[in-house]
């Protein structure tokens, strides 16, 4: 059983990488961490349950580096994620080393010709306390790399779980994190954690047992604890579909009593979303986000992207995914959109298709294709840009009759 359950959180790792790389870059870290933790589930599967010499040949000993990823990478999301900073300093390289060690003495085993592999895994099948008989790397012992495993992912997670003890969100008075992003993501964080001492504590005993008790009789025993910690992990790491806020990381804004602009001074404010009053402090962002939007006319490239809105603003990604998801309740290809179709209609109602087509027009609102911009612009409008252009002839040629 826990087969299933760990592809499906190396499926749902990659996708959560994939779709949440623009609000906030430590779910990389996050994914390689789930992904790592699913990858060591997966061997073991392989070995205990499924007893396949070909599919344990190919994963046997190959994948162990990953394991000694998940202990940095868990780190560097806690610390990120309370930091709002994604970047590694050059010391952080150091937490590679293990890994990079471990890759460089499986080398041996790479190499080796598949038919030994598979010999190996069909030995391991029939009787797994050869496993401290085999010399797997070059500079390790079988048994020190199988405890050395779950002891630095305990390691890491007791490390991490102080930092996450020791955080106040208020010691700076300058900045602050909305409150229910806060209590959302420190709940999270709990959760993952405390899924990630189960499953090491699990390993690592079954590792001390491998090493000095009865496997079989060991192994046989735990099935239960196997499935149930197999599955609380994947619970606890699938919540984020259903709390995808967790993934904005806690983005910081300053508290400035005054806004650098004003929403309702914005002349196509009819245009834009309305804001709530999810997180106040975040309103001075969503202004500047709007008069940026307004009076620079980003929008009108092409290739304009929420990364490059951060990057001018010079505002960390996950706030601006946060502001404009949460507090002005609206998707950043939607946001853009409505600029873009705002200022295709101010162009038509300007007379620009007097010297120009309107595909034209629709190009130099940022509309890539005539396809594109009918599109948006029905939706938005609720006409097509050409029945929209006849209904401010007709009116003007109305208001001249007049």
């Amino acid at each position: 059983m826990l087969l299933p359950i760990s592809l499906l959180t190396i499926i749902l790792s990659f996708l959560l990488v994939y779709h949440n790389w623009s609000k906030n870059r430590n779910v990389l870290y996050l994914g390689i961490t789930l992904f790592s933790m699913a990858c060591f589930g997966l061997a073991h599967d392989l070995l205990v349950n499924i007893r396949h010499p070909f599919y344990l040949a190919l994963i046997l000993n190959h994948i162990t580096p990953v394991y000694l990823l998940a202990g940095p990478m868990l780190y560097f999301y806690i610390r990120g994620n309370l930091n709002d900073d994604h970047r590694l300093t050059r010391k952080d390289w150091l937490h590679f080393i293990p890994a990079i060690l471990q890759l460089i003495s499986i080398l041996p085993w790479i190499f080796r010709p598949w038919t030994e592999k598979v010999e190996i895994a069909q030995v391991l099948i029939q009787d797994i306390t050869q496993y401290k008989r085999i010399h797997f790397n070059l500079f390790f012992p079988p048994g020190f790399s199988l405890l050395f495993r779950p002891i630095i992912l305990l390691g890491y997670l007791i490390w991490s779980a102080v930092l996450l003890w020791r955080f106040r969100p208020d010691r700076s008075r300058e900045f602050r994190i909305p409150d229910q992003l806060l209590l959302i993501n420190h709940r999270w964080m709990r959760l993952l954690l405390t899924s990630l001492f189960l499953t090491c504590f699990f390993y690592l005993l079954l590792a001390l047992q491998l090493l000095i008790g009865n496997a079989y009789a060991i192994l046989g025993s735990t099935n239960e604890v196997q499935l149930l910690t197999g599955i609380f992990f994947f619970l606890s790491a699938g919540l984020l579909l259903f709390f995808p806020d967790v993934l904005y990381g806690l983005p910081r804004v300053k508290n400035i009593e005054q806004p650098q602009a004003d929403v309702e001074s914005l002349p196509n404010k009819t245009e834009i979303p309305v804001l709530n009053a999810e997180s106040a402090q975040l309103k001075e962002l969503s202004n500047r986000i709007l008069a940026y939007m307004e009076h620079n006319r980003p929008y009108t490239r092409y290739e304009f992207s929420i990364n490059d809105l951060a990057e001018a603003l010079d505002v960390p990604l996950n706030q601006v995914s946060w502001c404009l998801n949460r507090v002005m309740d609206i998707k950043f290809t939607t946001f853009r959109m409505k600029y873009r179709v705002a200022f295709a209609k101010q162009l038509l109602e300007d007379g620009k298709t007097r010297e120009m087509t309107i595909e034209a027009v629709g190009n130099i609102a940022g509309f890539s294709s005539r396809s594109s911009f009918y599109t948006a612009f029905k939706e938005i409008a609720g006409m097509t840009p050409t029945e929209y252009l006849e209904k401010v002839n007709a009116a003007s040629t109305q208001k001249q009759a007049i």
